[in-house]
């Protein structure tokens, strides 16, 4: 998996939109800029304008990622096999378990609706400390392929001029992130 792969053709991504959608998907989206923000293994990003102006970010699954990964869990289930069978030292690794527990997880996060539920849970558990935003999001141009929300401006985090801008320097950032995670982990038991 990675998070700077090149993007998929424009024709795939409207191919994936017309399939999710029950209705023309232009009806809804007014703008919907070529270039990605962000193109990763799984999914890629575009910015959009919904018709009546709400600024939104699609995330929009690759075509055929499903299939890829079902092989690739195949081959990981090869590699278990043959482990089990040449090298049985290595079963105290439980390798068969690791297999499991990351196809499980990787199923999970190509569902689209679950993210989008898993969003909507950390707005309740976060709807308090101002020191975090979750995006809107629109449930009802959302599917299992598609995501959509709000569309929040933002800088990486490795940004340090910008960091400076905001009078916060990258310790200080480090440890609101663990600090917030701690948050998730020990008050909440979600993250």
């Amino acid at each position: 998996l990675q998070d700077q792969v090149p993007p998929v053709a424009l024709e795939e991504i409207y191919g994936v939109l017309e399939e999710e959608f029950s209705r023309p998907w232009q009806e809804m989206v007014e703008y919907f800029e070529d270039k990605p923000l962000a193109s990763a293994s799984m999914a890629q990003v575009h910015r959009a304008r919904l018709v009546g102006g709400r600024e939104v970010v699609l995330k929009i699954q690759r075509p055929g990622i499903r299939e890829v990964i079902a092989a690739d869990i195949a081959v990981l289930k090869q590699v278990v096999s043959i482990i089990e069978r040449y090298l049985p030292a290595l079963m105290v690794y439980q390798p068969d378990e690791l297999v499991k527990m990351f196809e499980q997880s990787i199923t999970e996060e190509l569902s689209f609706r679950r993210e989008a539920a898993n969003l909507l849970h950390f707005q309740k558990m976060f709807r308090e400390n101002d020191q975090v935003l979750i995006p809107a999001i629109y449930r009802e141009l959302s599917t299992d392929k598609v995501l959509c929300m709000e569309y929040v401006p933002g800088y990486k985090i490795t940004d340090i001029d910008q960091l400076s801008l905001f009078n916060i320097t990258g310790q200080e950032l480090a440890l609101r992130g663990i600090g917030l995670y701690f948050e998730q982990v020990f008050e909440h038991g979600f993250f």
